[in-house]
């Protein structure tokens, strides 16, 4: 967390894509009206930003970039998945020896998931296949 001095000071030369929400198409607007930094986004009127952008959208622009979010902070997430995975140059020759792979692979899941005392709803198993002209 920042006091007012250091977020204001934090804020002003943070380009506007690093603010939440704003992705390619809203920054190429802001870029349009000469916002590309927090700093310069200051400059523009919350009636400005609304009539642009929308009540909402505007106003969250015009808070965000002075560093004003009145959303309670949340410091722990709900775990949501669990994963386990190799993504790099296996290669088997036998099936055999994919079958102990995955086997291996399925036993680190089960144990990640004991331990976080978990239980699943859905497996999703990636698989790739390299085409015979691929390099090796």
């Amino acid at each position: 967390l920042l006091c007012d001095e250091e977020a204001e000071s934090f804020l002003f030369d943070l380009p506007v894509r690093d603010l939440p929400g704003v992705g390619w198409s809203l920054r190429q607007q802001l870029t349009n009206l000469g916002a590309e930094t927090c700093g310069q986004l200051r400059s523009l009127s919350l009636a400005l930003l609304q009539k642009e952008f929308g009540p909402k959208t505007g106003q969250t622009l015009w808070k965000n970039c002075r560093g004003l979010d009145d959303r309670s902070l949340r410091t722990v997430r709900e775990r949501k998945s669990i994963s386990a995975e190799i993504n790099y140059g296996m290669r088997f020759t036998q099936k055999s020896e994919l079958e102990r792979f995955f086997n291996e692979l399925c036993g680190e899941l089960q144990q990640r998931m004991r331990s976080a005392q978990m239980c699943g709803q859905r497996l999703v198993l990636k698989l790739k296949h390299r085409r015979a002209s691929a390099p090796v």
